[in-house]
C-alpha cells in the first residue's frame, strides 16, 4: 500500500509512502601514516635531584566542618608547635552530624595549622603540616 486516505468527522486525512531512499556510501581514501624521527639528544645531563621535604601533610577524608576542639568551651586538641603521637586526635571534622576525629598518622611536631575552627573543609584538604621524628 502506498497511498491510504481516511475520513474522520467530515475530515479527510491522506497518507502516502515516499519511494524507497537508497543509502549509498561514498569510501574516502585511505588515510596514510607518515613517520617522522624525533631528533634525540644523546647528551646527558647531571642534575641535583629536588630536595625532598619529610614533613607530612594531614589531609581531610570527608568533606565537612573542621574544629580545632571537642566543644567550644574546650582547649584545642594541638597547637602549632606541639609534639604528637601517631593516633593521636588533631582535630574533628564534623559530616552528616557525625563527629569524626581526626589523628595524626606519624609521630613528630606540629609545624602549621592550616585551617581556621569552624572552618568548611573539602576531601583531601591539607588541615596539618607534621614535622616527623
Amino acid at each position: 500500500v502506498n497511498e491510504i486516505e481516511v475520513s474522520f468527522f467530515g475530515r479527510k486525512y491522506r497518507v502516502t509512502k515516499s519511494a524507497p531512499v537508497e543509502n549509498s556510501l561514498v569510501s574516502a581514501p585511505a588515510s596514510q601514516m607518515v613517520q617522522t624521527a624525533i631528533p634525540v639528544d644523546n647528551r646527558s645531563s647531571v642534575s641535583e635531584p629536588a630536595p625532598v621535604s619529610e614533613n607530612v601533610e594531614i589531609t581531610a577524608p570527608m568533606v565537612g566542618t573542621f574544629y580545632r576542639a571537642p566543644s567550644p568551651e574546650s582547649p584545642f586538641f594541638v597547637e602549632e608547635g606541639d609534639r604528637v603521637t601517631a593516633g593521636q586526635t588533631l582535630c574533628i571534622i564534623e559530616a552528616m552530624k557525625i563527629m569524626n576525629e581526626i589523628e595524626s598518622e606519624v609521630t613528630g611536631r606540629i609545624s602549621k595549622i592550616l585551617m581556621e575552627n569552624a572552618q568548611a573543609v573539602e576531601y583531601g584538604q591539607a588541615l596539618f603540616v607534621i614535622e616527623p621524628d
